[in-house]
């Protein structure tokens, strides 16, 4: 039980700290609007929210806080998978009658609405860390 709570402790500092690197130094490289430095940021957030949700199991505690902002970033998020389903023709064309002919989807460019999908997904990630994490005196220490 000692090294359990010794991980788990290892693990809050790691996210802790990792939170305020993020927040202190991604606006450094080019404003991070550069693909490599946005990629790099999303990848470090996406390893956060595998810790976090590590840190959940092992402590067996599988509550998470959604605020009215959650939802509404999981609304967008759903929205924006919906426009990105291969639909059928009929629908499309009812959905989107200016749709490029052979494109199946409701998005006009998909390969560019997954891209920024997997950036939303990420600082949704970003948002649930911070706030599921502030109520536990994580940021008090």
């Amino acid at each position: 039980m000692q090294d359990s709570s010794r991980i788990i402790q290892y693990v809050d500092q790691t996210i802790l700290y990792t939170i305020i690197a993020l927040i202190i130094f991604t606006p450094l490289p080019f404003g991070s609007v550069q693909d490599r430095a946005v990629r790099a940021i999303e990848i470090v957030i996406f390893i956060l929210g595998i810790l976090w949700c590590s840190k959940l199991m092992l402590t067996k505690e599988f509550s998470i806080r959604i605020t009215p902002l959650g939802w509404a970033l999981f609304l967008f998020i759903g929205i924006v998978i919906i426009q990105v389903i291969p639909l059928p023709v009929q629908i499309v064309n009812i959905l989107s009658p200016n749709a490029l002919p052979g494109v199946h989807t409701i998005s006009f460019y998909p390969f560019q609405t997954l891209q920024e999908l997997w950036r939303v997904i990420a600082y949704t990630t970003f948002y649930l860390l911070i706030v599921n994490q502030r109520d536990k005196s994580f940021f008090n220490k």
